[in-house]
């Protein structure tokens, strides 16, 4: 899914899995002249807040709401506030869009760009990941079109909304979708991911059907924060900028109370986070999120000096010397594909001679792991307490599992 790499998410769904930050089952993306109260948000970190007129007496409105939605971690998206509550926001594949409320009009000179009336009431999302983020701002009632199947999803709304034909599918996982039907539905906008000629493909195909489309590519973020912070993308386009920024601020929050509690351990376990499929061993690159959100809660990633942010492909023999001195090992899928420790050594025989998987120190995902992108503070606690468990005595896992030694009997 990456553009010049196997993105992690996709390597899963290569055994077999399918779901995920991807479409229904996959990670995901995200969409541009100035006027006088123009206001930029943009990343990685905010630019500085512009002074109040000096014939002003209190910050105007633009600035309050520029305050709520400084953009601290990810990089992949731009808002923009300008005069009359008109925002324009740069997407995933750096494309411009205007949101402009009812009965308001483009600023001059910006007429060409696409415009969305906002708050938005009728939206398309081919990411599950995505629609996760839509759970804080209360506006899952807006989906009207997904490319996830019903017995895919973790979010309870979604299935309801299936079986009652409210939202309909437009397509099938990571397949392209069907663009009849969602021209059918008349959506405010198409909300897709892209990272690959053909998704980008999609994309070109949306704009040349007139049907309003935004890039969503928090699955592109090499922070956990950063991926979450696209939620702030999202709301831009409900015109509930506020409420996504105190729920990121919350988390973030709460994340680095997590960090500062395991910061003080004598000693940070060995962490290998490996996934094989057919023969080839996958780890994620030192600079990605996987590596951060180890280090978050307190880990030592054991691959971490393999640079960038995508996933390497390393060879047999240094997994088998690195693994034998790891502490833990996370195995990045979840049911059906993997339940026990013997679907481990089933893809990779050889692991069942490591320390790691006879004490039986393997956790893998949840099957709502990727449809949980809100929950990421939950994510970085379940690490932390399998690192340290000692720190977090009682703490029940949410988003990882211990994968057993045998494979539970069938009831």
């Amino acid at each position: 899914m990456k553009k010049a790499t196997i993105q992690w998410l996709l390597i899963v769904l290569v055994v077999g899995a399918q779901l995920a930050g991807c479409s229904a089952a996959a990670p995901p993306t995200t969409p541009h002249p100035a006027t006088t109260a123009t206001v930029v948000t943009t990343s990685p970190v905010a630019s500085a807040m512009p002074a109040v007129p000096a014939a002003s007496t209190a910050p105007t409105a633009a600035a309050a709401t520029k305050a709520l939605t400084s953009v601290k971690y990810a990089t992949g998206f731009k808002i923009e506030y300008l005069a009359d509550g008109v925002k324009k926001v740069t997407d995933g594949e750096k494309q411009q869009i205007l949101l402009v409320a009812a009965g308001k009009r483009a600023p001059a000179g910006m007429e060409s760009l696409p415009q969305v009336t906002i708050p938005i009431k009728r939206a398309v999302y081919l990411s599950s990941t995505s629609v996760s983020l839509l759970r804080p701002l209360k506006v899952l009632d807006t989906v009207i079109g997904v490319t996830t199947e019903k017995d895919r999803w973790y979010i309870d709304e979604m299935k309801r909304g299936l079986d009652s034909g409210r939202i309909t599918l437009v397509g099938k996982g990571m397949g392209e979708p069907d663009y009849e039907k969602i021209l059918a539905l008349k959506p405010d906008v198409v909300f897709m991911y892209t990272g690959s000629a053909d998704y980008v493909k999609w994309f070109e195909k949306f704009k040349e059907l007139k049907i309003p489309v935004a890039v969503d590519n928090e699955y592109l973020e090499n922070d956990p924060l950063g991926r979450m912070e696209w939620i702030k993308f999202l709301a831009a386009f409900y015109d509930k900028d506020a409420e996504a920024d105190a729920f990121f601020r919350g988390t973030e929050n709460r994340v680095q109370a997590i960090t500062a509690k395991v910061s003080g351990v004598d000693r940070k376990p060995n962490v290998a986070w490996l996934l094989t499929s057919k023969g080839t061993n996958y780890v994620p690159g030192g600079d990605s999120y996987v590596a951060k959100m180890i280090a978050m809660a307190g880990g030592d990633y054991w691959f971490k000096d393999h640079g960038g942010v995508g996933d390497n492909n390393i060879t047999e023999e240094e997994v088998l010397t690195r693994g034998q001195q790891a502490d833990v090992l996370i195995w990045p899928s979840f049911p059906p594909y993997v339940n026990s420790m013997p679907d481990v050594v089933a893809a990779a025989p050889k692991l069942a001679d490591l320390k790691v998987v006879k004490d039986g120190k393997a956790w893998c995902f949840q099957p709502w792991f990727y449809q949980s992108l809100d929950k990421t503070e939950d994510a970085i606690q379940d690490l932390a307490a399998i690192f340290h468990p000692d720190l977090f005595l009682g703490y029940e896992l949410k988003q990882f599992r211990v994968l057993p030694r045998e494979p539970k009997a069938q009831q």
